[in-house]
């Protein structure tokens, strides 16, 4: 019998989990979409990406092996609650929201204890927030943050592991906490940077006659700017602590760059050449095989080691949960 796969939310996340779902495990899967505006969930059926959608919340829900969030982060609170009595005993519960330590209270508060819930978020989007953005191949090659916790049951994370690898995505175990460090770091400073561009640009009084000489490197540079409103403002209000340790951290940034502009130049091709170097690691993807040191995380140091040993120790844990599985099916076989 096919398993049953829930997606509440059908804008670019839920039905690029459900292309990629159904292009792998189709035949194994019963995809269903809701989303509290029929019209996408209608048009997302269209695009390949489920088998049927639902209207009503809690018949989607029902009777499903796995429930996927994947709707912006403040619609979560009232979802858990609605949905409560409609969880079938051992479904497992995943999500895809861009911040996880709260994700992880809600769902600690709100979820009946006969499910099981496994924190997680993929490292793939695009500025396009609709299901016409949708892509079955967006997750392919892409980090897929899963974040469990001293709670989390093997099993339900196995089952997560699943559906990540079968999208095409290599998981990626981290704390909660650190997860929404590091995010603020290459996720959301990058949404709010290209904010500011587009509104100090736009407040010149030449705009008008200014912009038609954007090209590519503004649109590119600004091009965070075109998602969906409503997320980032999820995003923000829910990871401020460390967004506004990172603008602040950017904001020094600028003034040292500033300082450089007045210099005579010689400092200025220096560290021209310093990011140029930079930016070529990232993109080989030399620097994840270097040793770094940790970020100062808020609201202290301690908590962020607390974090790092964690999920070090979490990490070995699993790895040792994978081999010994391994090695079960090896004996099965």
């Amino acid at each position: 019998m096919s398993k049953k796969v829930a997606i509440i939310g059908t804008g670019l996340i839920g039905t690029s989990i459900g292309m990629a779902l159904k292009k792998s495990l189709g035949d194994k899967l019963e995809l269903v979409g809701h989303d509290r505006d029929p019209e996408r969930s209608r048009q997302a059926v269209q695009m390949g990406a489920f088998h049927k959608s639902e209207v009503n919340l809690l018949r989607t829900i029902e009777d499903a092996d796995v429930v996927i969030l994947a709707v912006p982060l403040g619609a979560m609170p009232s979802i858990m609650k609605d949905a409560y009595d409609s969880f079938s005993t051992n479904c497992v519960v995943t999500d895809t929201g861009s911040t996880k330590a709260q994700v992880v209270k809600w769902a600690e508060e709100l979820l009946p204890k006969h499910v099981a819930f496994v924190a997680a978020h993929p490292m793939a989007g695009r500025e396009i927030s609709g299901p016409e953005g949708a892509k079955v191949d967006l997750f392919a090659g892409a980090t897929y943050c899963i974040c469990p916790t001293v709670t989390t049951k093997r099993d339900a994370l196995d089952v997560v592991v699943g559906l990540v690898e079968s999208v095409g995505a290599k998981p990626l175990f981290i704390d909660a906490y650190e997860h929404d460090s590091y995010v603020s770091f290459v996720s959301h400073l990058p949404i709010i940077i290209a904010s500011a561009l587009i509104s100090s640009t736009n407040k010149s009084e030449g705009w008008r006659e200014i912009s038609r000489l954007a090209s590519s490197g503004y649109k590119d540079t600004s091009r965070l700017a075109s998602g969906d409103p409503v997320m980032n403002t999820d995003v923000c209000m829910l990871n401020k602590e460390h967004i506004s340790a990172r603008i602040d951290d950017y904001i020094t940034e600028l003034k040292n760059w500033k300082t450089l502009i007045n210099g005579d130049g010689v400092e200025l091709e220096k560290q021209f050449t310093r990011v140029w170097e930079a930016r070529e690691r990232v993109i080989s993807g030399a620097d994840m095989t270097q040793e770094t040191r940790p970020f100062e995380k808020i609201p202290s140091a301690t908590d962020y080691l607390m974090g790092t040993v964690a999920t070090r120790k979490l990490n070995e844990a699993l790895d040792k949960w994978t081999e010994a599985k391994a090695a079960k099916n090896k004996k099965r076989s």
